[in-house]
């Protein structure tokens, strides 16, 4: 709960973190007020490699397509060189606006986005939110064929 406010954006592989009352805490101090004081001491480490945090994406984050296939959109140019046979661009007119996620948290960040999720393609932008797309481009200016990649 201490933790970055709540959200995992900072943590470090092998980080260390401690168990108690059946959970992992990032902060002692909430482990200890939690779990009376009952926690381990602090010997264990946390790993996620298959873990994708979406967390630092800029909004009009640039997003690569292949050709003009918007059917999946990639934050990562090398993850969309190696997932097409056609040439990767970040100026296809669909999409090169970028990344628009005004209203997928109240802090309007990039966090809690998933790997794979349906986005919306509309108005030359990728929307993470139906409602931030059909605002700005009307109930049927907006397209759900798309999936967003955000890492390899």
């Amino acid at each position: 709960d201490s933790w970055n406010d709540g959200s995992s954006c900072g943590m470090q592989e092998g980080q260390q973190v401690w168990a108690g009352c059946d959970y992992i805490y990032v902060v002692l101090d909430d482990c200890e007020k939690e779990c009376d004081n009952s926690c381990s001491a602090g010997a264990t480490n946390i790993y996620f490699e298959s873990y994708v945090s979406s967390c630092g994406m800029k909004r009009q984050q640039p997003m690569y397509t292949c050709g003009s296939d918007t059917a999946s959109l990639y934050v990562v140019e090398d993850d969309c060189n190696a997932d097409c046979t056609s040439d990767c661009t970040d100026t296809d007119s669909e999409v090169e606006g970028g990344l628009i996620f005004d209203s997928l948290n109240a802090e309007q960040t990039s966090c809690g986005l998933t790997q794979g999720q349906e986005v919306w393609v509309g108005c030359g932008y990728v929307y993470a939110v139906e409602g931030d797309c059909t605002t700005q481009c009307g109930t049927n200016g907006c397209s759900t064929t798309s999936k967003l990649y955000f890492t390899s």
